[in-house]
């Protein structure tokens, strides 16, 4: 019998993404439509619908991770890996690439507080708990 611990974990990091406002970042689908495009204009049309989906479940955050968590309920568990990863992936994108910037910048230390201060705050919780749901998913495989 497989554990329903992850699916439980994510829906819960989805709650608190909700509370705490995480959105996913709508702008890097923009520019991946305008690189795909430029790349192969036939498909063009096609490839704005499948962005434009993807745009949609990111930009809902926690919702999406909620939405994944209980596909993991119910035992759709790749899908299920895939929403979370959507729905928190581009927040966890930007928080790592301010700590890049904090640190390349010279400020080391810094980057160190504020990688901490993020962790101790309700997105970053949720990041956590998403993340270490979509891990446990790989042991209940």
């Amino acid at each position: 019998m497989k554990s329903n611990v992850p699916g439980f974990l994510a829906i819960i990091a989805g709650v608190i993404g909700v509370i705490a406002g995480i959105v996913g970042s709508t702008g890097f689908y923009a520019t991946v439509f305008a690189i795909a495009a430029e790349l192969a204009p036939a498909s063009a049309v096609i490839l704005g619908w499948v962005l434009a989906i993807l745009d949609v479940l990111a930009s809902l955050g926690g919702i999406t991770v909620i939405i994944g968590g209980v596909l993991i309920l119910a035992y759709k568990i790749g899908l299920g890996k895939f929403l979370i990863g959507l729905g928190i992936g581009m927040s966890l994108i930007g928080i790592i690439i301010s700590i890049v910037i904090a640190a390349v910048g010279g400020a080391a230390i810094a980057a160190i507080f504020g990688l901490v201060a993020v962790i101790i705050t309700l997105k970053g919780i949720a990041i956590v708990l998403s993340i270490i749901a979509r891990q446990l998913c790989r042991k209940v495989e």
